[in-house]
């Protein structure tokens, strides 16, 4: 009799944590995909390098921030605040009046390493629930080495 009980408690535990893993999975897709969508349409620093500053400012205020609205229901508050960044450095980036190659804009290099920070934190969040979870945090004072004012030589 006592092996029955122990037997159906055992399985509805198993049942119970398989019903959240299948959730969490759920949502890390949602996740995934609400990324996806948001890098899709996000302008990258090398895009807007060479992009005028006036229709990058649209792009930006017609199409990426409404696609913010999702975003903030799915992503973390670090990925959130990375963007933020990564939108005020690419704002002062395209008011620079800078542009071409990061050689010769070295706004935009800040922009693109700060770009690079969104994607990592963006895949930290993504993968923090999963085997393969990302332990290490972004290395915030790293100096790009394609900003002309950090190479040496």
């Amino acid at each position: 009799m006592l092996s029955i009980v122990g037997g159906l408690l055992l399985s509805g535990l198993t049942f119970v944590i398989g019903k959240m893993l299948s959730q969490s999975e759920k949502v890390i897709e949602q996740k995934k995909e609400v990324y996806r969508e948001f890098l899709a349409i996000c302008p990258t620093a090398n895009d807007a390098a060479t992009t005028e500053s006036a229709e990058l400012e649209r792009k930006i205020s017609e199409i990426v921030f409404p696609a913010i609205g999702l975003l903030s229901i799915y992503a973390s508050h670090d990925v959130l605040m990375r963007c933020k960044t990564y939108f005020d450095t690419l704002d002062i980036a395209s008011k620079s009046g800078q542009s071409g190659d990061f050689g010769s804009a070295p706004k935009f290099a800040d922009a693109a390493h700060a770009y690079n920070l969104m994607l990592y934190d963006m895949r930290r969040d993504v993968m923090a629930w999963t085997l393969f979870s990302l332990k290490k945090q972004p290395r915030d004072g790293f100096a790009s080495p394609l900003n002309p004012k950090n190479r040496s030589g």
